[in-house]
C-alpha cells in the first residue's frame, strides 16, 4: 500500500513538473540585428536578435515579437516596446529582454519587456 502511494506520489511530482517546463519566461541580453513590421502575420511587428532565444529558453528562434497586433499586450504597448527596440538598434545599444514561449505568433516568441541598456 504504501509502495503504491510512493508511486503515486512521484508521477503527480513529475506531472506537474513536466508542465512547469513548457511555458516560461526568461530574460535575454543582445543586440538587435534586424526589425520588421507587418499588417498580417508576426504580430505586426518583430525584431532579430543577435543571441538566439533558445540559448535560455527553448522554442524561441532568431526573432522575437512584441505583439504590435494588441494580442498579448495593448497596440500602443507593443508599438512602445518596438520604439524602444528601434532605438537600441540606431544607437547600437544592447538591450535586455524578458521572452515568453507560451505566447507566440507565427512561432516566434513574445517579449514581455525590453530594457535598453546605456
Amino acid at each position: 500500500m504504501a509502495s503504491t502511494m510512493t508511486r503515486l506520489i512521484c508521477l503527480l511530482i513529475a506531472i506537474s513538473a513536466s508542465g512547469q517546463t513548457q511555458s516560461a519566461q526568461a530574460w535575454l541580453t543582445t543586440k538587435i540585428t534586424r526589425n520588421l513590421v507587418g499588417s498580417v502575420n508576426y504580430g505586426g511587428c518583430m525584431i532579430r536578435v543577435d543571441t538566439l532565444p533558445s540559448t535560455v529558453l527553448a522554442d524561441c528562434p532568431d526573432w522575437v515579437t512584441f505583439s504590435c497586433s494588441g494580442d498579448f499586450n495593448s497596440k500602443s504597448q507593443g508599438n512602445l516596446k518596438f520604439q524602444n527596440a528601434q532605438l537600441a538598434m540606431v544607437t547600437g545599444k544592447n538591450v535586455v529582454l524578458r521572452i515568453d514561449n507560451s505566447k507566440k505568433h507565427n512561432g516566434y516568441c513574445f517579449a514581455h519587456r525590453i530594457d535598453v541598456i546605456n
